[in-house]
């Protein structure tokens, strides 16, 4: 009542329902002015700001309970004003248990400002631990609109960085993306005051991780689930498991789940479960895997689920090919005439060492073998040698040999056993030092990854007759560390060029444009896209109708789906070559910039300089098509067969029919071109 005499001091009458809904306009004001506040206020720094209040408040009791009277021992005093400064944060103030003659204006002033401090701070806290999840779960409920969701189990590094960039491309009015984060498994089997605690603030620390990413919070909803994924038993409803029951409403039949734990063989098992699921198994489950054959096994046996395979290796060694500062030709110099002009050659040897020889060290030198078949000045492919080290080199060979038969008698390729940093390994390197164009270093340790650099660097940098000109060490690092990059520029400042280079590092693996798109190839959509695009420019060489590719695409899925092994593999090696040639378009322009021209005059217009230009750069493009079917595995055969591994065209340049050499021209003058490529980009939020 005496609020509410203070409030009417010189009013008639008091309106006590005008003065409520005042009041509780204020409450809801003050609220949303609270998460306004803590929507950009770091849990982890709460405690610092609640501890100066903490001091200020002790202090402040110290104060008054000191001039008492009857003053009480100093410990006691000490103990009693901390215990007075924390109820300011839970509760009552002691503020009366100060004698009145303490109750002075400055002390007021100050005491009201602690108090006020103290409070806005345990709101903000509260707000913070539980507000963000409340207000996410009262969204979905009141917001039942079907729309496209991107739903990440579980909060991690690789998740928030794919999450941050579908949120570029992603059509906020017919997309979302939903976060869901799992307690730990310790946690999910105990209950008490300080695991509640720990859940609390572990859902802190999610939104918390989302924004040093750059995530927009306040656009994309973060669910707690009530359990942990691995301990679910009951398969038959997992999202009422999860107690996420308000998602069931909005998920469409374009729902995307993401598994992205970097324990590849928890994602795998996870995904069975998941896809036991009938109200999961006709959506879409994006897996991080690693690539090996119990992973392919397990994908022939989930095909035709849903559920599409991320494999990091792959997508590293795919930066290689689709980044062009990676190319050996960079390493080489073109042959020009008198007038600067290319004549479709380059001059030199190529040698490379592959460090490392494991998923990504084998796919890098699959790839060093393709981009390497360069034509020399003798109209032959240039001399080039691959030199493979590894350490456990004897037991993984057999794999690589499997995979391509002809590879333990190939001149170009010289495989080692040494372990990096031995005395045998840098004698291999010193032997070849002068003579190496590249050196790859594909470790699965990343801090031996960045020393080894280092190392080689400085070996490089002393041993080299010739200086660092034209070298290269290129390094696949997964987590790239900002003090690693620093390491790697005060390097390249010495030789006044990038000679380290780093690929196959997470920001640039975890992106939008790597996801497996719904194509029989199992690649990227970018990837995808890039291939396509490759083969309409061959139709716009050769005058073909660019709807073939949509044949290749269906020849593919009826033949896997009809078991069909040759109309199948017919249709993903259509696919992988051209995305090989999509790759190798910058090598074709990097050595044949000046030769488009040529290729549109009539051969009556050429002069014999201008006519072997263009023959040494067909015959370039025809070595490069013979060392990926080599890679994959193919031999020469008088009659094609992609179930025995067969190809007619597997053969010498010169033996080639008028036809067969029509063909590889159109495919060399077609990289030359230039293609407005069609940027769907709400086609790969997809």
């Amino acid at each position: 009542m005496n609020i509410i005499n203070i409030l009417s001091i010189g009013m008639v009458s008091v309106d006590y329902l005008s003065l409520m809904l005042e009041v509780v306009l204020m409450c809801i004001l003050a609220l949303y002015g609270v998460m306004l506040f803590t929507s950009k206020l770091d849990i982890n720094k709460i405690k610092y700001y609640a501890i100066a209040i903490l001091c200020a408040g002790t202090g402040l009791y110290f104060y008054g309970f000191s001039l008492e009277e009857a003053p009480e021992g100093m410990w006691s005093t000490f103990t009693r004003s901390l215990l007075s400064a924390i109820e300011l944060f839970v509760s009552h103030t002691d503020l009366l248990e100060i004698e009145e003659a303490q109750h002075q204006p400055f002390f007021m002033d100050f005491f009201i400002f602690v108090y006020a401090s103290a409070v806005i701070t345990s709101i903000s806290a509260l707000v913070s631990m539980f507000g963000r999840r409340t207000m996410s779960r009262i969204y979905l409920r009141l917001n039942r609109e079907k729309k496209i969701n991107h739903i990440f189990l579980g909060i991690n590094r690789n998740s928030i960085l794919l999450a941050k960039s579908l949120e570029e491309i992603i059509d906020r009015d017919k997309e979302r993306i939903i976060f869901i984060q799992f307690p730990e498994k310790e946690m999910a089997e105990k209950m008490s005051f300080g695991h509640l605690l720990h859940s609390m603030t572990s859902q802190n620390k999610a939104n918390d991780s989302l924004e040093r990413y750059g995530i927009d919070t306040s656009l994309t909803i973060v669910l707690q689930s009530k359990m942990e994924i691995s301990e679910m038993m009951n398969h038959d409803d997992i999202i009422r498991n999860f107690g996420l029951n308000e998602l069931k409403p909005m998920m469409t039949d374009k729902t995307a789940l993401y598994l992205l734990f970097d324990d590849v063989s928890y994602n795998l098992k996870t995904t069975f479960k998941l896809v036991k699921d009938p109200f999961i198994r006709d959506k879409t489950i994006h897996c991080l895997v690693g690539n090996n054959g119990q992973t392919h096994l397990y994908e022939a046996s989930l095909y035709n689920t849903g559920v599409h395979f991320m494999y990091p290796s792959k997508i590293a060694v795919n930066q290689l090919i689709m980044n062009g500062k990676y190319h050996p030709c960079n390493t080489m110099e073109v042959a020009t005439n008198a007038e600067g002009n290319s004549l479709g050659y380059v001059k030199g040897n190529f040698n490379a060492m592959v460090i490392g020889f494991g998923q990504i060290g084998k796919s890098t030198a699959k790839f060093l073998y393709e981009y390497a078949s360069l034509i020399g000045d003798d109209d032959n492919v240039i001399p080039f040698k691959l030199y493979l080290e590894d350490e456990n080199m004897d037991q993984i060979l057999g794999e690589f040999v499997t995979e391509v038969p002809n590879s333990h008698n190939d001149p170009h390729l010289s495989f080692g056993s040494s372990s990096a940093g031995t005395v045998n390994f840098w004698k291999r390197i010193y032997e070849i030092i002068d003579d190496l164009n590249c050196i790859y270093i594909t470790l699965e340790d990343d801090k031996r990854s960045v020393l080894l650099a280092g190392d080689i660097f400085r070996f490089a940098y002393k041993a080299r007759r010739n200086g660092m000109k034209n070298f290269r060490i290129i390094v696949q690092l997964f987590d790239l560390e900002e003090e690693d990059r620093r390491v790697f520029e005060f390097y390249n400042g010495f030789s006044q060029e990038e000679t380290i280079m780093v690929f196959g590092n997470r920001e640039t693996v975890f992106k939008a444009e790597h996801l497996v798109s719904n194509n029989p190839a199992g690649i990227g959509r970018k990837i995808y896209n890039d291939a396509r695009n490759n083969f309409r420019k061959r139709c716009m060489v050769t005058g073909l109708d660019p709807q073939l590719w949509d044949t290749f695409v269906k020849n593919g899925v009826i033949g896997k789906e009809q078991h069909n092994y040759e109309m199948y593999a017919e249709a993903m090696r259509q696919l992988r070559q051209n995305f090989s040639e999509s790759g190798h378009s910058y090598t074709k322009k990097y050595i044949g910039k000046d030769l488009l021209p040529l290729f549109q005059k009539s051969q009556d217009a050429l002069t014999d300089e201008e006519k072997r230009s263009l023959e040494r750069f067909c015959h370039m493009e025809h070595e490069r098509w013979c060392a990926l079917a080599k890679m994959e595995g193919y031999v020469y055969g008088e009659k094609s067969s992609n179930v025995l591994k067969r190809h007619s065209l597997l053969k010498p340049w010169n033996e080639l029919k008028e036809e067969e050499h029509r063909h590889r021209c159109v495919v060399a003058q077609a990289g030359l071109l230039d293609i407005d490529e069609e940027e769907d980009t709400h086609m790969l939020a997809q």
